[in-house]
């Protein structure tokens, strides 16, 4: 049996998705299951023991050749997902694209989701409609029990390797933060700036923490330059030491840099869920998302929230900026988290 998922979504929802590979390994000990999933998420599937195959989809498709040739390429690729011989496909993503991929592959079961009643539910021989607001792993543990596979537990899967601890090691010895004792892993951006906690809290956050558990601060941040601009605005704001973790090293090495850390604070994002499957306490930061969807898996987690009228939305860029959801979230309540997922005597 050849079994294809695809999630052609954002880091966390890749991270999120580890639990449905060991269901149907759980389910079908001996398929062969393939994951389809955007290039840049790809590595987060590295060595993943359910997954035998790991597919990775250029997004951005190059623009050599011209429009023609890329044609071609995207063709080709179908193509190549067709030759794979899927008996069934499980599309975790519910857009046009994936669909597309779905029915491309020429599987004889094609099982999905189609939430907004589109076109694309025609290329699937199976809708599922899970009744919500569920967490994102129910939504996929939905799909999976329409295909007859049942849970096999939420546990998320993330490799570490030890080449990347060994180069995590090297950064925190570099800046004097190696060794026993707290380390507070911040990371003050996220996918769109309505998201965003103020950068001022995120250093006033640092600054009580470094006084009150001893904390040794590191700042991280995507390579993109929007969440680099958020980054040095915290670092503007900063009145204790800190360190800047450089991205070069991709997503696994970031996981790296969580599980030598001792607590994780950030926005809603990959991250975020990254930091929890490496196993650290999380205080997630939540404004225009639900962290009935969205809360990172774990036993030491906090999800810390305003609850306003207007949650959730889809706005980028918040429409009433003076009372956003993210600007009413203050200090105290976060730190109040924080001592939520922290033994008293952790530092």
């Amino acid at each position: 049996m050849k079994v294809l998922v695809i999630k052609l979504r954002y880091i966390g929802d890749t991270v999120l998705l580890t639990p449905a590979f060991r269901a149907i390994k759980a389910k079908h000990p001996d398929a062969f299951v393939s994951a389809l999933v955007n290039d840049w998420t790809a590595p987060l599937l590295r060595n993943n023991p359910y997954v035998d195959e790991v597919i990775p989809f250029r997004r951005k498709e190059a623009k050599g050749g011209g429009a023609l040739a890329r044609l071609s390429r995207q063709l080709s690729f179908l193509l190549g997902l067709r030759k794979k011989g899927f008996d069934l496909v499980i599309d975790l993503t519910d857009s046009d694209r994936s669909a597309i991929a779905a029915f491309a592959s020429g599987a004889p079961r094609r099982i999905g989701f189609n939430d907004e009643g589109r076109w694309r539910g025609r290329l699937l021989t199976e809708i599922v409609r899970p009744a919500g607001p569920l967490h994102i792993v129910d939504y996929h543990f939905a799909a999976l029990r329409a295909a007859g596979i049942p849970p096999a537990g939420r546990d998320l899967f993330l490799d570490i390797g030890p080449a990347e601890l060994r180069a995590v090691d090297c950064f925190l010895d570099e800046n004097g933060i190696g060794g026993r004792g707290f380390r507070l892993l911040v990371h003050p951006g996220a996918r769109w700036k309505g998201k965003c906690w103020p950068a001022a809290r995120f250093a006033e956050l640092a600054g009580r923490l470094s006084k009150e558990r001893a904390a040794r601060v590191i700042l991280a941040s995507g390579p993109d330059a929007e969440e680099q601009a958020i980054v040095d605005a915290v670092r503007k704001e900063m009145t204790v030491p800190y360190a800047v973790f450089p991205p070069e090293g991709g997503l696994t090495r970031f996981a790296a840099l969580c599980a030598r850390c001792s607590l994780f604070v950030g926005n809603d994002s990959g991250p975020m869920h990254i930091a929890a499957a490496a196993g650290i306490p999380v205080v997630g930061l939540f404004g225009p998302s639900l962290p009935a969807m969205w809360r990172p898996l774990g036993d030491r987690v906090a999800t810390p929230k305003v609850p306003l009228d207007c949650c959730p939305c889809a706005h980028t860029v918040c429409h009433r900026p003076e009372t956003s959801c993210m600007l009413l979230l203050d200090l105290d309540t976060v730190l109040e988290a924080v001592d939520s997922v922290l033994d008293a005597s952790e530092v």
